[in-house]
C-alpha cells in the first residue's frame, strides 16, 4: 500500500491535536503535514499517517505548538508495522519554532516542537520493500524476456499458433459485420480492466481515504471509514469532488424529490449562493440522475465515473471510425482511450465527465462533413446539439466552455476544407449551425444564469493570470510522467494522452506531405495549432490575460491540454493508417525513420531542458537545476521508448504475414502494455507512487453522533463549523449542516468583502479558520455570520472555550453560542455606514446585539431611527425551509425592518409580507431585509428565482419548438430509417 506510519512512543503534557511536518525537499509548509490526537500526561504510541516520497527532515510540532513531550522512540513503518526507518530520539533538535531539547539517557524532552533531519534523504517510495528502481528494473527484463519466449514459443509447434489465428480471424470477420458492436464491446472490455478495482473490489473513486478530509480532520475521516490505507493522489484534486460535486447532487435530491422545486440556491454554504449558476450542477446531464436519484450515494457516483469513461472510450472508437473508416483502428483507440494519463491527474474530478462527452462533439461534425444530402447532414446536427447539451452539463466550466469551442471550432474546419461543391458545404453548415442554434436556445438557462452570477459574484478567477507549459515538455502531453519528474515529489500537474497516440501522431507528422492531401486530416491538423500555441506557451500569457473569458481561466495549460487530448485520437488515427498501408512500400522503412527521428528530437528537448546544468541558476530561474530523475522514471521512460521502437517493426511483421507471427503478435503486445499499464487502476503494485489505486468504498452519510445531536437541537436555521481543519466546508451539506463559507467557484461579492473587512483567516481563499485560541475573541463576528455550533476534536478534559456552552462530548466536543444572531429577527432602528470597514467595528464596539444596518450610498431604504441604543429587537419564529425559499413570522411593535441572514442578490429573490409581493434592499452589507410599516403580526418569505431565469426559460422554450419542427422535417415519417454502415 502507499500509506506509511511515521511512529513516535512519547509522553505529551498536552491534549489535542499533534502536527507532523515533513520536508520532501522544498521546505516545511502545512499541506505537507498530517495530524494525530495526543492525550496529556500519559506514554502513547501516536502514528501519523504519512505519504511516500523523499524525505528530507521532519518536525513534530505539539498541539497548539505548546508544552513539552519526552520522545522515547520514533520509527517509520508500513501499515502492518514492518520497520522501514528507525529514529534516533537523541537526533532530534530545536529549531526556529522551538524553545529548546532536553536530552536525558534513552529520550529526548521537546518544548513545543522539534525536528529531526536524517545523514541522508530517506527514500520512502513503497511499503512493499521494493523501491522504484527494483520495479523498474524487473519490468524491463521482463518486458525482453517474453519477447524472447513468445519468439521461441512461435518456434516450438503450429497447433496452438494455428488455434490462436483462426479464433482471431473469425472474431475480425464478426466484427466487420457489425462494427458498432465490436466498438462497443472493445470499450466495455477496457473500462472493465481500467476501472476493475471499482467494478469488481469494492473501491470507489469517491472514497474519502484517495485522500480527502471530510468529517474528522483525520483518518478515518467520516464514521465506518478504515483508518487505512490512504492513497496518495499526488496533486490530484481529490477534494473538489468530495466538497462540491457530491454535496451538489445531494442539494438537488432534496430540492427535486423532497421540497418539489428547482435546484436553484445552495444555501448550505457562504450564507447562501446561486447553484444554477456555478454552472457545475450537471442537471442537464442523462448520467448525472443516477447520483441524484441515489441521493449522492457513493455506489451511484462510481457508476457515473464508469459510465463516463466508457462514453468517451466508445466516443472515440467512433470518432476514430468516422475519420479514417477503418474499424481495427477504431477499436484499437477505443481500448488505448481508456487508459490515459488524464485519468490520474482528473482522477475523480468532473473533468472526466467533459472529457466524456467531447468526442461526440467532433463525431456529429465528421458525420456532418460525410453526410449524403441536407437532410442527413440535418440528422447528424441534432446530434451535434445533443453533444453539446450535455458537454455544457457536464459540470466543469472551464473544460466543457473551451472544448465546446476548440472542438466546433475543428469541426467548422473540415466542412469549410472538405472537396465538394460550395453549395454543398454551405447547406451542411447551415444544418450544423441550427443544431448549434437549438442547442444555444434549450441550454440558456444554464449559460444565462451562469453569466449573470459570473458578473455579480465573486470568483478566484477575477484577477487574469495565465498557467503554460514549457515547450519543452512536450512529451508530458504524451505521458504525464515527463510533467511529473520536473516536480520535486513528482506531482501531477498536468493531463496526458498516452505514447500510443503519440505513436501515431508522430507517424502523422512523418506522413504529413501525403496526408495533407487528405482534407479531413489538414482540417484538424490546422485546428491543432490554437489549442497548442495556447497551452504550451507560444502566445503571449500578456495577450490571453486580456481576452474576456478566455483571461479568466488561469489554467490555459490543463484547459487546453484536454482539447488536445481528443483532438490528437483522430490525428494519431490517420498516423496509424499510414503506417498500415505503406508497410509494403520501400518507403515504410524512411517513414519509421523520420517518426522514429522527430521522436528523439522531443526526446533530446526534454532532456536537454531536464538535465542541463547552466552557468547561472540564479538568472535560470528554476528550483533545481538540472532536475534529477528517479530510478523507475529511468526505467519506465526506456520502457516505453523501447516500445515505440519495437512496435512498428513488429507489427510490420504481423501484417506482412512472414514467418513468427505469432511472436509479432506478443511482441505488440508487449509493448502496448508498455505505454499503457501505468495508466489504469490497481489494488495494490510494487510502484503505487506513480499508479492510482482507488480506497474502499463508504457510506459518506453514516451518523455522527455530533453531528445528529446537533441537527436533533437545532429549532432554528443557524451554522456549524469546526475548530482548525475538522468538519470541511462544502462536505457539510452531505450531513445536512450549513456551513459560514464554502468551495464554490462563485461566491457572494458582499459576503465575501464581508469576511474580508474582518480579517477573518481564511485558508486555500475560501475556508474559514476557526481556532479556539482566537474563538473568544472572534466570538461577535461569528455570532453575526450565525455560528449556533462549534465542533472540536474531543479532549480529556474538554477545553473551555470563553462565551461558548459545551453542551456534551462524543465523537466531537460540541459548544454552543448562545449570543448567535438568530437567521431572522426584527429591529426598529436602521443604522448606517459608509464603508464596509466600518461595519465590522460597529459589531465589534457595539451590545452585541443584532443589529440592522445599510451602506449610505444604498437606494430604496425606508426611513426609521438611526439611533441603535434604544432599538428593540425580536427573533423570528416558525421557520420553514426549502431549496429555494425560507419564510418566518414577525410580531413587530412598530415600523422596523425584518432582516433574514442569508446572501442578497439584486433582483434574484421574490420577497412578500403577508403574501403581498414587497421590494427587498441590502442590509448588514451581505443579508437581505424587507420592510414593515407598522406594528402587527407578519409572514415574511423569501424565494429564490433569478432574474435572467424568466428570459433564459423563454429562450429554452423556442429552441424545444425549433427541436420538434426539426423532428418532423428531418424525419416525416416519424421514425428513424435504418442505415448501412459501410466498414473498409
Amino acid at each position: 500500500m502507499e500509506s506509511l506510519l511515521f511512529q513516535v512512543d512519547w509522553k505529551p503534557s498536552v491534549s489535542g491535536i499533534a502536527r507532523l511536518y515533513y520536508d520532501t525537499g522544498s521546505g516545511f509548509s502545512r499541506p505537507r503535514s498530517v495530524i494525530a490526537k495526543v492525550q496529556a500526561n500519559t506514554r502513547q504510541h501516536s502514528r501519523f499517517m504519512l505519504r511516500p516520497g523523499r524525505m528530507q527532515a521532519f518536525r513534530l510540532e505539539l498541539p497548539d505548538g505548546k508544552g513539552q513531550a519526552e520522545i522515547f522512540g520514533a520509527r517509520i513503518t508500513n501499515l502492518t508495522e514492518d520497520d522501514l526507518v528507525r529514529l534516533d530520539p537523541n537526533e532530534f533538535w530545536q529549531d526556529h519554532d522551538t524553545d529548546g531539547v532536553e536530552f536525558k539517557d534513552d529520550s529526548v524532552v521537546i518544548t513545543n516542537g522539534g525536528s529531526f533531519t536524517p545523514d541522508a534523504p530517506l527514500d520512502l517510495f513503497s511499503t512493499s520493500g521494493v523501491d522504484g528502481q527494483g520495479a523498474a528494473f524487473c519490468f524491463v527484463c521482463s518486458f525482453l524476456l517474453c519477447a524472447i519466449l513468445v519468439w521461441k514459443l512461435d518456434h516450438s509447434g503450429g497447433g496452438l499458433k494455428a488455434r490462436v489465428l483462426a479464433f482471431a480471424s473469425r472474431s475480425i470477420a464478426g466484427a466487420r459485420t457489425r462494427p458498432m458492436l465490436a466498438l462497443v464491446g472493445a470499450s466495455a472490455a477496457a473500462v472493465l480492466v481500467s476501472c476493475h478495482p471499482v467494478i469488481f473490489f469494492g473501491k470507489s473513486f469517491v472514497s474519502p481515504n484517495n485522500r480527502a478530509i471530510c468529517l474528522y480532520d483525520d483518518f478515518p475521516t467520516v464514521p465506518g471509514s478504515p483508518a487505512g490505507p490512504i492513497e496518495d493522489p499526488k496533486g490530484s484534486d481529490i477534494g473538489a469532488m468530495l466538497w462540491s460535486h457530491l454535496p451538489y447532487s445531494i442539494m438537488e435530491h432534496e430540492a427535486i424529490f423532497q421540497n418539489g422545486e428547482l435546484p436553484l440556491w445552495d444555501r448550505w454554504n457562504s450564507g447562501g449562493v446561486s447553484l444554477l449558476g456555478q454552472g457545475q450542477t450537471m442537471i442537464g446531464d442523462p448520467l448525472h440522475w443516477i447520483p441524484i436519484m441515489a441521493n449522492g450515494a457513493s455506489w451511484a457516483w462510481d457508476c457515473k465515473f464508469i459510465l463516463a469513461r466508457f462514453v468517451f472510450s466508445f466516443g472515440i472508437g467512433l470518432l476514430v471510425l468516422a475519420a479514417v473508416e477503418r474499424l481495427g483502428l477504431a477499436a484499437l483507440l477505443a481500448v488505448s482511450s481508456a487508459f490515459l494519463g488524464f485519468f490520474s491527474y482528473r482522477f475523480n474530478h468532473a473533468a472526466c465527465f467533459s472529457m466524456g462527452y467531447a468526442p461526440w462533439i467532433l463525431f456529429a461534425w465528421l458525420k456532418i462533413a460525410r453526410a449524403a444530402d441536407w437532410r442527413m447532414a440535418g440528422r447528424w446536427a441534432l446530434l451535434l446539439a445533443a453533444a453539446n447539451w450535455v458537454e455544457l452539463n457536464s459540470g466543469t466550466a472551464k473544460e466543457a466552455s473551451m472544448l465546446i469551442l476548440g472542438l466546433n471550432f475543428a469541426g467548422v474546419l473540415v466542412v469549410i476544407l472538405a472537396r465538394e461543391a460550395v453549395v454543398a458545404r454551405l447547406r451542411k453548415l447551415a444544418a450544423a449551425g441550427a443544431g448549434l442554434a437549438i442547442f444555444l436556445l434549450l441550454s440558456a438557462p444554464c449559460w444565462l444564469v451562469f453569466l449573470d452570477t459570473l458578473h455579480t459574484a465573486f470568483s478566484s478567477y477575477d484577477l487574469p493570470q495565465v498557467y503554460q507549459i514549457q515547450p519543452s515538455l512536450f512529451l508530458g502531453l504524451f505521458d504525464d510522467m515527463f510533467y511529473r519528474e520536473t516536480t520535486r515529489a513528482e506531482l501531477h500537474t498536468n493531463p496526458a494522452a498516452n505514447f500510443l497516440v503519440l505513436f501515431g501522431v508522430l507517424w502523422a507528422a512523418a506522413s504529413i506531405r501525403r496526408l495533407s492531401s487528405d482534407r479531413m486530416f489538414l482540417a484538424l491538423a490546422l485546428s491543432l495549432i490554437f489549442p497548442l500555441t495556447m497551452a504550451f506557451g507560444l502566445i503571449p500569457p500578456g495577450f490571453i490575460a486580456r481576452l474576456p473569458l478566455i483571461g479568466n481561466i488561469l489554467h490555459i495549460d490543463n484547459t487546453f491540454s484536454c482539447v488536445l487530448i481528443v483532438l490528437f485520437f483522430p490525428v494519431a488515427a490517420f498516423g496509424l493508417r499510414a503506417c498500415r498501408d505503406r508497410m509494403q512500400s520501400p518507403e515504410w522503412r524512411g517513414d519509421c525513420v523520420a517518426a522514429l527521428l522527430i521522436c528523439g528530437a522531443l526526446a533530446l528537448a526534454y532532456f536537454g531542458y531536464t538535465q542541463a546544468e547552466t552557468r547561472s541558476p540564479q538568472a535560470f530561474m528554476h528550483d533545481q537545476n538540472p532536475m534529477p530523475k528517479s530510478a523507475f522514471f529511468v526505467g519506465y521512460v526506456t520502457a516505453l521508448f523501447l516500445a515505440i521502437g519495437l512496435l512498428p517493426l513488429a507489427a510490420r511483421q504481423l501484417f506482412l504475414g512472414r514467418s513468427e507471427k505469432l511472436a509479432s503478435v506478443l511482441v505488440v503486445g508487449l509493448a502496448l502494455f508498455a505505454m499503457h499499464f501505468r495508466l489504469g487502476m490497481y489494488l495494490e503494485t510494487k510502484f503505487d507512487p506513480y499508479v492510482m489505486n482507488p480506497q474502499v468504498r463508504v457510506d459518506l452519510q453514516a451518523r455522527s453522533p455530533a453531528v445528529e445531536y446537533v441537527k436533533s437541537h437545532m429549532t432554528q436555521p443557524g451554522r456549524v463549523t469546526g475548530f482548525e481543519e475538522a468538519v470541511t466546508p462544502g462536505f457539510t451539506a452531505v450531513l445536512g449542516l450549513e456551513s459560514p463559507c464554502g468551495t464554490d467557484p462563485f461566491l457572494n461579492r458582499y459576503h465575501r468583502e464581508l469576511m474580508q473587512a474582518m480579517g477573518l483567516k481564511m485558508l486555500w481563499d475560501w475556508r474559514l479558520m476557526v481556532e479556539k485560541d482566537s474563538a473568544a475573541l472572534l466570538r461577535p463576528f461569528y455570532d453575526f455570520l450565525g455560528i449556533r455550533y462549534y465542533l472540536g476534536d474531543p479532549g480529556n478534559p474538554a477545553d473551555q472555550i470563553r462565551g461558548l456552552r459545551l453542551v456534551g462530548s462524543r465523537d466531537f466536543d460540541v459548544y454552543e453560542s448562545p449570543t448567535v444572531w438568530p437567521r431572522a429577527f426584527f429591529t426598529d432602528a436602521l443604522g448606517q455606514y459608509r464603508a464596509v470597514t466600518d461595519l465590522p467595528k460597529m459589531i465589534w464596539e457595539g451590545d452585541k446585539r443584532p443589529f440592522a444596518a445599510v451602506q449610505t450610498d444604498e437606494k430604496g431604504i425606508p426611513t426609521l431611527p438611526v439611533d441603535m441604543a434604544a432599538r428593540r429587537v425580536l427573533p423570528g419564529a416558525d421557520y420553514k425551509v426549502t431549496s429555494n425559499t425560507i419564510s418566518f413570522s414577525i410580531d413587530a411593535p412598530a415600523p422596523g425592518v425584518a432582516v433574514v441572514g442569508e446572501g442578497f442578490e439584486e433582483g434574484n429573490f421574490r420577497a412578500t409580507v403577508n403574501g403581498k409581493p414587497v421590494n427587498y434592499f441590502r442590509v448588514d452589507h451581505a443579508f437581505k431585509g424587507v420592510f414593515l410599516p407598522q406594528a402587527g403580526h407578519y409572514l415574511v418569505r423569501f424565494s429564490y428565482w433569478p432574474r435572467t431565469l424568466n428570459p433564459a426559460l423563454c429562450l429554452s422554450a423556442v429552441g424545444a419548438a425549433l427541436l420538434i419542427c426539426a423532428l418532423f422535417l428531418l424525419f416525416p415519417r416519424g421514425k428513424f430509417r435504418k442505415t448501412e454502415t459501410s466498414v473498409a
